[in-house]
């Protein structure tokens, strides 16, 4: 009888959720940001779809990776930080694990911050992995091949912004998904819809 060979990186990869991309783009220059916050007023509605996206777990006892940048991180608020399903990724040179309770992991690259999630010493306890910016750690995921969807929030109208989502049409075409409506809404008189992109497969 054949011994089992040890586990590697690519069986683990089969054993994870693909990684998935969460943002609210601004439909007319592709803002995302604007100092310390969102170029566009407070949205109730899609606070509580991208929370409940990137933080709900279909099994308790399970947990997600939030993967983000520095900016990012210092943004988040401490109530998204310190979600009890969430294990927070940050990639940085400057901060240092330990500067903040809900801080799990810090890494240098966006590759090492995927490693980690999909092979780390916490990888059996995690269901899903998703990516929350900032515009690099975006262009990074957009280009990564594990990097399977992109939930995104199309907020309409004109907003000024000084941060900007990257271009990922090219790569990643709009599907149906029973899950969301895609339906327009509004809050504080913005309209904004949820929508599902999927990667397109590379021709070989």
């Amino acid at each position: 009888m054949e011994a089992r060979k040890p586990s590697s990186p690519d069986t683990d990869l089969n054993r994870v959720s693909p990684v998935n991309i969460c943002t609210a783009m601004c439909d007319s220059n592709r803002g995302i940001g604007l100092g310390e916050g969102f170029p566009w007023p407070s949205l109730k509605g899609d606070y509580e779809y991208y929370t409940g996206l990137t933080q709900r777990t279909s099994d308790p006892s399970m947990k997600v990776v939030q993967i983000k940048g520095r900016r990012t991180w210092m943004l988040t608020g401490e109530k998204e930080k310190d979600a009890a399903s969430v294990i927070n990724v940050i990639i940085s040179s400057t901060l240092r694990e330990g500067s903040h309770r809900s801080l799990h992991k810090v890494v240098t690259s966006f590759d090492e911050a995927v490693h980690y999630a999909v092979s780390g010493p916490r990888r059996g306890e995690i269901e899903a992995i998703w990516v929350m910016g900032g515009t690099h750690v975006y262009e990074n995921a957009i280009n990564h091949p594990m990097c399977q969807r992109l939930y995104l929030t199309r907020v309409f109208g004109t907003f000024d912004a000084d941060v900007f989502f990257p271009k990922f049409e090219e790569k990643f075409k709009k599907i149906s998904d029973l899950k969301v409506d895609g339906e327009p809404r509004e809050d504080n008189g913005v309209r904004y819809q949820f929508e599902v992109y999927e990667r397109l497969r590379e021709m070989v």
